[in-house]
């Protein structure tokens, strides 16, 4: 009888994120964006913590172009659309003379990544969902790319 009551309040019990985000890659590139957030509650779990974007067919070792910390308060976000301030500033975009779809880090003022997802209908890990990435250049100029992202969810 314990044990059924031990499993029944195991079961009942909710499920926290261990790591929540999504893993996309643009179509016809190498480009690859990686979006973690928050899995603390007392900051919020729908909180970026940090974004990565990388280059597979860049050297090991050498593939992330910029690392973009939701600490330092380089990244806002609303549900799942991501602006990213490219300020060289902070360690992990400080590599302004890397190439971005075309156009050196050094001259992008911000990128912004558009997933279409909402947190009001929940996706299983792995779950194919799609975006966007845009790039806007320090004179305003904007270019886009497709993305073909998965949700990433690992529960405790």
């Amino acid at each position: 009888m314990k044990k059924t009551l031990l499993l029944a309040a195991l079961a009942l019990s909710p499920l926290t994120a261990f790591a929540d985000g999504f893993k996309c890659t643009v179509a016809n590139d190498s480009l690859n964006v990686k979006v973690f957030n928050s899995t603390d509650a007392s900051i919020g779990t729908r909180v970026p913590a940090i974004v990565v974007i990388s280059d597979s067919r860049r050297e090991f070792g050498n593939k992330t172009i910029a690392t973009f910390d939701g600490e330092k308060g380089v990244i806002s976000s609303s549900g799942a659309d991501y602006e990213l301030n490219v300020d060289h500033r902070f360690k992990g975009v400080e590599k302004g003379g890397a190439d971005i779809a075309g156009t050196k880090l050094m001259y992008l003022r911000k990128i912004g990544v558009q997933i279409d997802y909402s947190y009001d209908r929940p996706l299983e890990d792995g779950a194919r969902v799609y975006g966007t990435i845009t790039f806007t250049k320090d004179n305003g100029e904007s270019s886009y790319k497709a993305l073909d992202c998965n949700r990433y969810l690992k529960m405790k």
